[in-house]
């Protein structure tokens, strides 16, 4: 994805030593290669030994949730690990986000609207807090294509970061449903996301009891 450095062939090499005296600051003889003059992408990626990618922070450690790059401007998403994602992901009030898979120089970017992968045209939002989010039609068609939209990865409440430095954190929300008629799985995907919502639900034993989080 993020190559930095290109081959010189041993003719190129050749000339050059033959050619000047003096070797450009740029060039490394013992592993004949040269570094790009510009990275076509934020230098606080770093690539790891399994060959994904994290986002370093310039507080120091890396960073997890949506992550805006400085260079490129394209969103990617890190997850609880630090590690860059690739494929559907699902955000606030079910708004949908693809993250490039194709090994091409962005992968793991959001795909935005105009944007083409594997044929489809993408459709997004383009204004709002929701630019980026697939329209109907784009989930269609990539249903076509044997992706199950409802198995997307839920990315609810992540914080931004741009720069190297975190720029918004997630906000509690209040569930649009009474807690006191969701289900327990319900209850538990509340209690994962974190919201900080205080309410009132059934012990199961006929009193009250408040939940924190």
């Amino acid at each position: 994805m993020r190559s930095k450095q290109f081959i010189i062939t041993t003719g190129a090499l050749l000339l050059l030593v033959v050619s000047s005296p003096i070797v450009p600051h740029n060039i490394s003889i013992g592993a004949i290669t040269a570094q790009a003059a510009e990275l076509p992408y934020s230098a606080n990626w770093e690539t790891q030994a399994d060959g994904s990618w994290k986002y370093k922070l310039s507080s120091g450690g890396y960073a997890s949730g949506w992550i805006q790059d400085e260079v490129d401007h394209n969103w990617y998403y890190m997850d609880s690990t630090n590690t860059m994602l690739s494929g559907l992901v699902k955000s606030n009030n079910n708004h949908y986000y693809y993250l490039s898979e194709d090994h091409d120089g962005h992968f793991g970017r959001m795909l935005t609207n105009g944007m083409t992968y594997k044929g489809i045209t993408i459709q997004a939002e383009t204004s709002g807090d929701y630019v980026g989010a697939l329209s109907q039609t784009t989930l269609s068609q990539l249903r076509s294509l044997g992706l199950t939209v409802e198995s997307a990865r839920d990315v609810s409440g992540s914080q931004h970061v741009s720069d190297g430095q975190v720029v918004t954190t997630p906000q509690p929300t209040t569930p649009s449903k009474d807690i006191s008629q969701m289900t327990n799985e319900e209850l538990a995907a509340l209690i994962n996301q974190g919201t900080g919502y205080s309410g009132k639900m059934g012990s199961g034993t006929g009193e009250r009891i408040d939940l924190q989080h």
